[in-house]
Parts: C-alpha cells; sequence; structure tokens
C-alpha cells in the first residue's frame, strides 16, 4: 500500500522565473484503501490548494515515473495533505 505515483508541475512565477514543484501522492486512497480512479485530478487539486501568487503560465501536471524522480533535487517540501507532497525541485 506504500506506492506511489508522481507529478511535475512547471509554474512560472512574476520576477523569479520557472519554478518546478514535484507533487507525490498515495496510489492508494486514504480513506478506502482502493486505487485511485484519477490521480491526474488529484494533482490538480493539490495545485489549487498551493495558492501560488504572482504566476503567470502553468504547465501540468504532468506524470513522471520513479527513475525520472530520482534524479530530480528535492529543494524542500512546501506543502502535504492528507496523503501527497509538494517540492520545489531542480531538473538534472
Amino acid at each position: 500500500m506504500g506506492e506511489k505515483v508522481y507529478f511535475e508541475f512547471l509554474a512560472v512565477i512574476q520576477g523569479e522565473g520557472p519554478t518546478y514543484f514535484l507533487i507525490e501522492l498515495d496510489k492508494y486512497d486514504s480513506v478506502t484503501g482502493k486505487e485511485s480512479d484519477n490521480p491526474k485530478l488529484r494533482a490538480e487539486d493539490f495545485i489549487t490548494l498551493l495558492h501560488l501568487d504572482r504566476v503567470q503560465r502553468t504547465e501540468g501536471p504532468i506524470r513522471v515515473f520513479e527513475d525520472y524522480v530520482a534524479k530530480l533535487h528535492k529543494m524542500g517540501i512546501i506543502a502535504t495533505h492528507r496523503d501527497g507532497k509538494v517540492w520545489i525541485v531542480q531538473k538534472p
């Protein structure tokens, strides 16, 4: 039950340029214990919860896989909610 689903999300923030985020979600719903029907929709909900200021443009969420995630440098966790986490990341 510890399986994860990952999404990358880009936000171009005024005065800062592009910022990449990694969203990690449990593959299984924490309430029902069943596999999530639409993890991308859950990732989109997570992005809405972040309330990012000064965003000029966004891309994603785009599903990525563990081998890609292992190459990212996690700068810091910025949010948690139920079965998910969000990091700011640097791409290789």
